[in-house]
């Protein structure tokens, strides 16, 4: 009997509407087909079942260990916290890979949220940025800093653009944890930076893992880091791409700061076009560099 059957029969003995039956189908197919999940998924699948059931009945934290022994604490109101309970490892095929691959040095995370990807890499990376310019999001994520006592990561409550000044900040979720900027007259001013402003020379030679996902405005974020891509010799990037933003403007900037840009299939490196063309999210290394990273990333992916 399959996860998704043992759930329909529950649903239905237990006369749950069909709105919630969709969602439990909905977390079971998730939470099976995570490969992170292979050989613990009965007990994730009733992990996530009891945080769905104490998310209907209390508003209280709790702190859940996560893969690499990092604590996060997860609100039930933040649809973020439930890839805790779903997933053994969040974002299992992007963070598996910097894991894997990216060199020792300090890490960016632009659009870090609440934490949780900069948590999930905390045993790799001792040093690092975090621009989250939500207030809440911010607050969340200083307080998963600092339940963690990373000493020397910094939450930096700013938006990241190619320009310092000002940007209009705009809700995507009721929470007020997911933003973007946009040019709505119903946002909000938010201070913004550069990472070439922001960030100082010596982190830059050290930095070796930027993660960029700002809801299509990446390659804003780009514009304003050409110093610090020049900067970092061995720096791996990790960027979002959505549906409505190209990749043309994107691929001419990294390449004209001589990066490659990749997609990852099953845990290795990717260039075909299609798969380019369809990835929501993207790597990018030096160009000299693209050959010791798939070699890296083979090498490492046997021994998994």
């Amino acid at each position: 009997m399959t996860g998704e059957s043992v759930l329909i029969t529950f649903c239905a003995a237990c006369d749950i509407s069909m709105s919630a039956t969709k969602l439990f189908k909905d977390v079971v197919r998730y939470v099976w087909n995570e490969p992170s999940n292979k050989g613990r998924r009965c007990g994730k699948l009733i992990s996530a079942f009891i945080w769905q059931l104490r998310k209907r009945i209390s508003t209280k934290p709790v702190t859940v260990r996560l893969w690499n022994g990092a604590q996060y604490i997860a609100y039930p109101q933040d649809s973020m916290a439930s890839f805790a309970f779903y997933a053994h490892i969040y974002q299992s095929e992007f963070i598996s890979f910097a894991d894997r691959v990216a060199s020792d040095g300090a890490m960016v995370d632009v659009g870090a949220n609440v934490g949780l990807f900069a948590l999930s890499l905390s045993h790799r990376f001792k040093e690092s940025v975090l621009y989250e310019a939500s207030a809440e999001a911010s607050r969340k994520a200083q307080e998963n800093i600092t339940l963690n006592s990373l000493n020397q990561y910094r939450i930096r409550g700013l938006a990241v653009s190619d320009s310092v000044g000002t940007v209009n900040f705009s809700a995507l979720a009721p929470t007020g944890l997911t933003n973007k900027i946009s040019t709505d007259p119903s946002g909000i001013l938010i201070d913004a930076t550069t990472l070439d402003d922001d960030l100082d020379n010596d982190f830059k030679r050290r930095l070796s893992f930027l993660k960029i996902d700002v809801e299509g405005a990446e390659i804003n974020v780009l514009r304003g880091a050409t110093e610090t891509l020049a900067a970092a010799p061995n720096l791996l990037i990790m960027f979002e791409r959505l549906k409505t933003s190209g990749l043309d403007e994107i691929n001419e900037l990294l390449e004209a700061q001589g990066y490659s840009v990749f997609a990852i299939h099953m845990g290795l490196p990717d260039q075909t076009p299609d798969r380019l063309r369809t990835a929501h999210d993207l790597f990018a290394c030096k160009q000299s560099q693209f050959e010791a990273v798939c070699r890296r990333a083979h090498e490492t992916l046997l021994k998994t």
